[in-house]
């Protein structure tokens, strides 16, 4: 890992444990009854969700540390959500304009689902996006608050949500700062630049 790579996984992990405790006073809450058994429905139409580097570079750790065959299906699953939302009309200048989103709407099957959703669990669960971290409980994106209808019940207007724009701003800074960029990238793009980046480091050395 570089040293601008090294500074960044230090306060971005810092940031993350800041997040934690957020989690940790939502999910104390007596409203909180958590996912349902066997749900991955927060999985699926996300192959193209946008990251930050930050989130990137702390992602390739996890990849990196999974088995050979399982980090090549992962790859091979993102090959093919690329191949499908160019086929789509949306190359890599549109996803990173903002068009993910929508070209992730037109998507179905397979395509469409998180490459790294394996048999219903993810594969670098501890090293996951913000977004996944946030998403089921309570949560602020800058216009609305919303929240998993099945992972709280009753009355939640008294809850103050995790503030996603705040901690996505704070990540943003940290890739600046640390010189690992600001822009966002789609997931199946990170997967193979991290693909590519292996195999660059597995040919030095």
């Amino acid at each position: 890992m570089r040293a601008n790579e090294e500074e960044a996984m230090r306060r971005y992990e810092a940031l993350l444990e800041e997040l934690e405790a957020e989690r940790r006073r939502l999910m104390s809450h007596p409203g909180y009854v958590g996912c349902r058994e066997n749900c991955d429905t927060c999985c699926r139409g996300t192959s193209l969700l946008s990251i930050l580097p930050v989130e990137m570079i702390h992602m390739k750790q996890g990849l990196l540390k999974l088995p050979p065959e399982l980090r090549e299906h992962i790859y091979d699953r993102a090959r093919r959500a690329i191949l499908k939302a160019l086929s789509l009309g949306y190359d890599a200048g549109k996803l990173m304009e903002g068009k993910a989103g929508e070209a992730m709407m037109k998507m179905r099957g397979g395509e469409a689902v998180c490459p790294f959703l394996i048999g219903g669990v993810c594969a670098i669960y501890d090293q996951r996006p913000l977004i996944c971290r946030i998403w089921g409980l309570p949560m602020f994106d800058g216009l609305r608050t919303s929240c998993c209808k099945y992972t709280f019940v009753g009355n939640l207007d008294a809850l103050k949500p995790i503030d996603y724009t705040y901690f996505r701003r704070e990540a943003i800074r940290i890739g600046e700062e640390s010189g690992c960029g600001r822009g966002s990238i789609p997931m199946s793009y990170a997967i193979l630049i991290i693909k590519a980046e292996e195999e660059v480091e597995r040919e030095g050395a």
